[in-house]
């Protein structure tokens, strides 16, 4: 199950990517009409490129998104108990009570296979 790690770090790359985004937003606001609009910006400043910054995070966020999107629809494709638990726990995010209702399996065994992919991870 491959496929799980790359999810999760990719989405933790978005997460990343967002509150960076936030923060150079922020940056571009103090520029704009903040604390900061008060001084002139040199032409190759870090301050002079931010729209710049903020257009390359956003066309990364996008990328990664997509790459999401490509692990979604591929994985949706396996077949086998675990690869279908694994789409249902990771992907769709639902919790262990609904899996096991969906998939007619024990609670037990839905919890133990959990914690041994988990342990895997």
């Amino acid at each position: 199950m491959y496929w799980v790690e790359d999810y999760k770090i990719i989405q933790q790359d978005i997460k990343v990517l967002e509150e960076s985004l936030a923060r150079h937003k922020r940056e571009l606001n103090r520029w704009l009409s903040g604390d900061l609009a008060k001084y002139k910006l040199e032409k190759e400043s870090r301050g002079a490129k931010l729209e710049e910054i903020l257009d390359a995070i956003k066309a990364e966020i996008q990328h990664k998104q997509d790459d999401l999107k490509r692990i979604e629809k591929l994985v949706a494709t396996f077949e086998g108990t675990d690869n279908v638990f694994a789409y249902k726990r990771y992907i769709e995010g639902k919790p262990l009570s609904e899996i096991a209702t969906e998939l007619n399996l024990s609670i037990s065994y839905v919890t133990k296979k959990s914690a041994e992919m988990n342990r895997t991870l």
